[in-house]
């Protein structure tokens, strides 16, 4: 909503607050749309912007195309996005984070050099929730052990999903972000804020030079070129300009850990440049079959590279310290609590 500021639209704005204001319960839109019924029409004019150019979150991210994550059918004919049509301001920042539309560096969230990461991936197509979920347990109490932040991998879409935004078609990627199956809001709440990150992160423009990887989607690289606080060349003229192809695959050599002996890295048929090559996979094998102690892990990758990346973690236990066991299994209810696009 654009509003032109003068006399009668900051009257207009003050009945929506006092609205607000005598009824907590009342949503913004709502108000707006109240005032504007009852008197706004006659003092006020109206334009409504064409969903063409102008679309709503339902338009842009679910009923035109499904749109999860950056490279989802890009467009340029688009001059702005209501990022509405989903409840929760963290959810609508998660959404926005994930289409590399959030520029907010606040407290050093992309730009900080002090900060450590794990990125773990999630290669097979057909992995089953249960074990989806426990290797994310895995990765955050990975994460938690040596100090470094998730990265988030991608999820795996369920067939029996009923989110219409949320179907792949026949020839999209059969994969989904956080809040297609969680409360953002948990997340935050149980976690905080430097426990993980979403799955785009290292394509912002804003991402510390030793962290951010390069991709060549259009509208995006304008806004790398334009922005006071991107100083490094952004193009790369071996990548796409459209889709996942457009996106600089991660360089760190991956791990994998086998928890028996004879386990070993799978090739489950992907595509993905984003997936790691068995090639330059490098398998550890832990003392206890399926388990891996904190000291472990300490002993294994207590290391100042700013990026430790995995394979991936199926079927993988993470023994921690007891002190820490009590506080993630508290998180691990409230965040594996399932949840729609919407976040209802």
């Amino acid at each position: 909503m654009y509003v032109t500021p003068n006399s009668k639209s900051i009257t207009y704005l003050s009945q929506v607050v006092m609205v607000q204001r005598s009824n907590p319960r009342i949503r913004q839109q709502v108000a707006v749309n109240k005032v504007l019924q009852s008197s706004g029409k006659n003092s006020l004019t109206v334009h409504v912007l064409p969903q063409a150019n102008w679309p709503c979150g339902a338009v842009f991210f679910q009923r035109q195309a499904r749109r999860m994550f950056a490279w989802h059918h890009t467009c340029t004919n688009y001059l702005v996005v209501h990022n509405n049509w989903i409840v929760g301001d963290e959810a609508k920042e998660y959404r926005a984070k994930e289409f590399l539309q959030w520029s907010n560096d606040v407290d050093g969230y992309y730009s900080s050099s002090r900060h450590k990461y794990i990125f773990v991936g999630n290669p097979d197509p057909n992995v089953s929730k249960v074990v989806e979920e426990a290797a994310l347990r895995a990765a955050l109490m990975l994460g938690e052990i040596l100090n470094r932040i998730l990265i988030l991998p991608w999820l795996r879409c369920r067939p029996n999903c009923k989110d219409e935004g949320c179907q792949p078609g026949k020839a999209e990627l059969d994969i989904c972000s956080l809040n297609s199956r969680y409360y953002v809001k948990l997340w935050n709440r149980m976690l905080g804020p430097n426990r993980w990150r979403e799955m785009m992160f290292r394509y912002n423009p804003l991402t510390h030079t030793n962290v951010r990887l390069t991709h060549n989607l259009v509208a995006l690289t304008q806004w790398a070129a334009s922005d006071d606080r991107v100083h490094e060349k952004w193009i790369d003229p071996e990548l796409s300009q459209s889709g996942i192809d457009s996106l600089a695959p991660p360089q760190e050599q991956a791990h994998f850990i086998s928890s028996r002996g004879h386990m070993r890295p799978e090739d489950y048929g992907n595509v993905f440049k984003q997936e790691s090559p068995l090639s330059e996979v490098v398998v550890h094998y832990t003392v206890a079959d399926q388990v891996i102690s904190w000291q472990e892990a300490l002993e294994k990758w207590n290391s100042s590279s700013q990026v430790l990346r995995f394979h991936s973690l199926y079927n993988i236990q993470v023994q921690m310290k007891p002190s820490d066991h009590d506080f993630f299994q508290k998180c691990f209810i409230e965040i594996f609590k399932e949840a729609d696009l919407k976040q209802f």
